[in-house]
């Protein structure tokens, strides 16, 4: 299934992208210092009082906690059918008062929020940390999807979305 919004496009800037695939990867890893540096770097949240700060990197941990995972597991229903109180708990009120939302990737936010909803409603299963790592370390592919896609990318000169370097024509 593929699901097309072609007024859904946004080109990240390398300055904005480099630094949200670290924060991303470093997540996915659990390396909870490159998270805090990172979310610190991309400005998610002002440099303050340190427990402040590790609420709003522990928050935005949980949007990816899906992607940690290796095994098998259907979609959760993360966002769908829950509140945003639901999820963050407690915290909310300490997180919203320190959370910023960088500009460049409130498109981001709105794309993992979109995608979290279809994916739990669909019941959709897969290893949702190879794939992600696919796109967001570089990993290998680890579908038939993203095999194919790979190899699209390579027969069109391109490179893959995890390369630094843009398809030839492209940005």
């Amino acid at each position: 299934m593929t699901f097309l919004d072609f007024g859904c496009v946004k080109h990240l800037p390398a300055p904005v992208l480099r630094p949200w695939r670290s924060f991303v990867g470093a997540r996915l890893r659990g390396d909870r210092a490159a998270s805090r540096a990172q979310a610190l770097s991309l400005g998610f949240v002002d440099a303050g009082p340190e427990a402040s700060v590790d609420r709003v990197v522990d928050a935005l941990t949980r949007l990816y906690l899906p992607f940690r995972q290796d095994a098998p597991q259907r979609f959760p229903s993360l966002w769908s059918g829950v509140s945003v109180t639901d999820v963050l708990g407690r915290e909310l009120a300490e997180v919203r008062r320190h959370l910023r939302i960088p500009k460049d990737l409130v498109f981001v936010n709105r794309t993992l929020a979109g995608m979290y909803m279809v994916l739990s409603r669909l019941g959709a299963t897969a290893r949702w940390g190879r794939i992600a790592r696919e796109y967001v370390c570089g990993d290998p592919p680890s579908t038939p999807l993203g095999v194919a896609e790979r190899a699209w990318m390579e027969r069109r000169g391109g490179k893959h979305v995890t390369d630094r370097r843009a398809p030839r024509g492209g940005r």
